[in-house]
Order: C-alpha cells, then sequence, then structure tokens
C-alpha cells in the first residue's frame, strides 16, 4: 500500500521544516528520524520523516524531485525512489549512514520505501 507523506503527517508526528544552512549534525539529536537536504552534504532546507514508518511513502510534493542529501537515523534502512509508489532508480541508505542521493537520481526522488 502506498501512502501519501501529508496523509500520514497527522497521525505519525511527520516533522516537515524547513531550515536554511542545515548540516548533518542537525540531525543527530533526532533519533528515529530521516532528514533530507535539497543541497548537497545535508546543507540547504531541511525535511524530517520520523515516526514508525514502513514500507512505501510518496514524498511531500513541495519536495517530489529536491532531495539531494540525506542521513538516515532510523533502525531500518530507507531506500530513495526517483518515480512515484516505489519505482524507478533507487539510493539506498543503511542506519546510521548520511551523504548525498546517488544512483543518478538526486533531485529526483519522488517517494521513499522504510524498511527491508
Amino acid at each position: 500500500m502506498v501512502l501519501s507523506a501529508a496523509s500520514l503527517a497527522v497521525s505519525t508526528g511527520v516533522l516537515g521544516m524547513g531550515t536554511a544552512h542545515a548540516a548533518y549534525s542537525e540531525c543527530n539529536s533526532s533519533p528515529q528520524r530521516l532528514c533530507l537536504w535539497d543541497g548537497s552534504n545535508g546543507t540547504g532546507a531541511k525535511y524530517e520523516y520520523g515516526g514508525d514508518w514502513s514500507g512505501c511513502v510518496n514524498v511531500v510534493s513541495t519536495w517530489n524531485d529536491r532531495i539531494s542529501s540525506a542521513y538516515n537515523r532510523m533502525s531500518i534502512p530507507v531506500t530513495l525512489y526517483q518515480h512515484a509508489n516505489c519505482s524507478g532508480g533507487i539510493s539506498y541508505f543503511r542506519q546510521g549512514i548520511s551523504g548525498n542521493v546517488g544512483g543518478g537520481i538526486g533531485n529526483k526522488v519522488t517517494s521513499i520505501w522504510f524498511g527491508y
């Protein structure tokens, strides 16, 4: 089942924050978060997914085709996908990993798979 991030925001405590000049270190104090930035190396505006997530989630429309870097502070891996409903090119982030979105999909991420 594919759920939109906006529809889950109220029930799961999704945090959406636009913060200029964010950095990977800003995500360190937030366990169980997936932090995403629109700039490389954890810079630019930041958006966070927090709480218990599993399966495929399409990103909120304001972050579609915008994600350039990520820090996975969750206890599960996450996979970023180029297209909606977790299809197309991928970039994989194990637990505790941060970096730029790879796989040729930087600024093209549309959905996220939470879990194995």
